[in-house]
């Protein structure tokens, strides 16, 4: 028994399929936008410290950027300090752009020390933000369902091909056979 496919169905899934993975795209970066972040640049002065501070609600994930003007391997730390004091996260900055993310499980201010150990002043550009990674799921799923579209719609296009190939072969062989 033949299977047949509509080829303009499997384009309309197709394009279903793309329109989906967009759609989730921009969702995605339009929740990313919104979300909490702020940023600020500083001179720190040899044996200095910067400190920086940013209101998180809830709880979730949180990112922090710090990119440093013309790094030449100084010796410099971070730390995520929570609104006691508490430091949650440390690191030794090793390159001229770091990120590096934190949990945080309570609303509150919460702060990024960057202290300067080395001998010369260091400019630095430090970004700090919610990743609203809760809000992230839907457009997730919405993208991925869009994904799932596409590769099904493909798949099944590219076996139904195969099929009726096949089965003009095989036509032309029983053809010769008589």
């Amino acid at each position: 028994m033949a299977t047949t496919v509509d080829r303009g169905l499997m384009r309309k899934i197709f394009v279903a399929g793309i329109f989906l993975m967009v759609a989730g795209s921009a969702w995605i970066v339009s929740t990313h936008l919104g979300s909490t972040r702020e940023s600020t640049s500083s001179n720190i002065e040899p044996d200095g410290t910067f400190t920086f501070g940013i209101e998180l609600e809830g709880s979730g994930i949180a990112y922090y950027m710090i990119e440093i003007e013309d790094f030449a391997n100084q010796k410099i730390e971070s730390e995520v300090l929570d609104g006691w004091g508490n430091r949650i996260w440390g690191r030794h900055i090793d390159t001229k752009m770091m990120i590096n993310y934190f949990r945080f499980n309570e609303t509150g201010k919460y702060w990024i020390k960057v202290d300067n150990l080395s001998g010369r002043n260091v400019a630095i550009n430090v970004e700090v933000g919610d990743t609203s990674s809760d809000r992230m799921v839907a457009p997730w799923v919405v993208m991925l369902a869009g994904l799932g579209t596409v590769i099904a719609s493909v798949y099944m296009g590219t076996v139904f091909r195969i099929s009726s190939s096949q089965r003009r072969r095989a036509g032309r062989r029983a053809g010769r056979a008589r």
